[in-house]
């Protein structure tokens, strides 16, 4: 994917602005230890794995910012979450490359604790980039350059990368993580699903949306077939790139949706990649079996609206398409 592709997302996070968000939060939690505990000058440099005089960090201050050459020579690879967040803003932002989905699981369970313990403020109650709120670090034009850095882009990292990976995975996302997908605002997504006949429920089963104390947030959302449906159509989104492992909505979408033919012959064709027939279709549905015969059977039959959302659910399809190919195919 070209870089111009990777930077339709209004909210693109560069691996610079990523690295610079890194050791402003590794100088935060410095601030804290040595604000709070015993932490000796030897101790402070081997944790930042930089020699910072006293006169480049003040005793007691803690978020005195070195020179330039001090920042930057910061080996922020020793950190383990370094790996992690570089690992999270690629697979975020589909761009390099990152692990195999076992990779990937491990990244998204380490993902959890540096979400819960990356320091949001430091010792003087500034926001860090972890915090999820966005605007300048510090509203004082007075301030230094380096004090004036842009709040939430590692939130944005995080929340973005286990976005994608419910997305990928075929779980339920909640309107947090279709907005963070998108580039658009919660409101506007709620809005725009509202618009578009679409209604939200609450998760069925699957994801992590979290709230910005870290916990898991329980809150309405849409099902991935729906959330795809949803997303194909946003400027801002960017489509993941094949995991080798292929999403039951996917599958619908390429088949249904994307495949040529009569509506029943692609349906049958969906029906044997889920390893499904027409009477397990009925007893997953919970819809008539022998109108559902008739649907798959492509044979006519009473086009019913709630049976017919029923059989989409029960294929991972956005309903709203798979109601209206079925209706026209049963009206021509």
């Amino acid at each position: 994917m070209s870089e111009a592709t990777m930077k339709q997302h209004p909210d693109y996070i560069s691996p610079e602005e990523l690295e610079a968000d890194i050791r402003h939060v590794i100088m935060a939690t410095a601030g804290i230890l040595g604000a709070l505990y015993h932490f000796p000058k030897p101790m402070r440099d081997e944790f930042l794995g930089v020699d910072i005089s006293e006169e480049d960090w003040l005793p007691g201050t803690y978020t005195d910012w070195p020179d330039d050459h001090l920042w930057q020579d910061m080996p922020i690879e020793q950190h383990p979450l370094t790996r992690v967040l570089r690992v999270a803003r690629d697979y975020a932002f589909q761009e390099g490359e990152w692990p195999d989905e076992e990779g990937l699981k491990n990244i998204w369970d380490e993902i959890a604790p540096i979400t819960d313990h990356l320091p949001r403020s430091d010792v003087n109650g500034l926001p860090t980039p972890a915090r999820r709120s966005l605007g300048p670090l510090s509203p004082f034009p007075s301030d230094p350059p380096e004090m004036k850095r842009e709040v939430g882009r590692l939130r944005r990292v995080i929340d973005m990368f286990e976005a994608r990976w419910d997305l990928d995975q075929g779980n339920w996302l909640t309107i947090a993580q279709i907005a963070v997908l998108s580039g658009l605002g919660e409101e506007t997504v709620r809005t725009t699903i509202s618009k578009e006949g679409l209604r939200t429920a609450p998760r069925e089963s699957g994801g992590r949306g979290r709230s910005d104390d870290g916990k898991a947030a329980e809150i309405n959302g849409l099902s991935n077939a729906e959330a795809r449906d949803f997303l194909s159509r946003r400027r801002g989104f960017i489509p993941s790139r094949s995991t080798g492992v292929e999403p039951p909505a996917a599958i619908a979408e390429r088949i249904l949706f994307e495949g040529s033919g009569p509506f029943p012959d692609r349906l049958k064709r969906l029906l044997a990649a889920r390893g499904l027939t027409p009477a397990g279709l009925a007893e997953t549905a919970g819809t008539p079996p022998d109108w559902t015969d008739s649907i798959v059977a492509g044979a006519s039959t009473e086009p019913r609206i709630e049976d017919l959302v029923r059989l989409a659910r029960a294929l991972d399809c956005a309903p709203g398409r798979f109601a209206a190919l079925a209706v026209e195919h049963l009206l021509t």
